[in-house]
């Protein structure tokens, strides 16, 4: 990238978010950048958590996600799993009852995952997931199950590349 590019997005991130908001985002990278490999290597090595269901949807706590999430509270033994929503921010939601974790996906002083979610995504052994998957990126562990809960055609448009899978993966699809 050079030189003048970042120095002209650096300028609107300060107009936008103030040079305070902007310090903390750079800080954060250069300690999480060398971080996140470490952590996740210490979350992927954790057993999984029986019985811990993952949900992210956008909009958050909403779409195919949602619905999948009401009817397992609604139609399955109560304390038979425990919930975690991955949302943007986890101060805009309640807790219907005292199974379900609402966890912010995104930290304010980093990009990428929180600590939090990071360890959720890694711990859960069931994900379900409307658009983005939340292991993008991530691997996969094997006692896991990933529910795509697209609506639509889209995975059917996308070819089906070693890369994208790598970057993608699921072991089912509701299309």
């Amino acid at each position: 990238m050079h030189t003048s590019l970042i120095i002209k997005k650096m300028k609107k991130s300060i107009k936008e978010k103030g040079i305070v908001s902007v310090f903390k985002m750079l800080v954060g990278q250069i300690i999480w950048t060398p971080l996140h490999p470490l952590l996740e290597g210490l979350y992927a090595k954790r057993p999984i958590s029986k019985n811990q269901i993952l949900f992210v949807s956008k909009p958050d706590y909403s779409d195919n996600a949602y619905f999948l999430f009401k009817y397992l509270i609604n139609e399955r033994e109560s304390g038979q799993y425990s919930y975690i929503w991955l949302v943007d921010s986890s101060k805009e939601h309640k807790v219907e009852d005292n199974q379900t974790i609402f966890c912010s996906k995104y930290s304010n002083w980093h990009t990428g995952l929180s600590m939090k979610a990071l360890k959720a995504v890694l711990t859960s052994e069931y994900i379900f997931f409307t658009h983005a998957s939340p292991l993008h990126k991530l691997r996969k562990r094997p006692d896991q199950k990933v529910v795509n809960l697209w609506h639509g055609c889209g995975y059917k448009s996308i070819k089906s590349t070693n890369e994208w899978e790598k970057e993608n993966p699921f072991d089912f699809a509701l299309v």
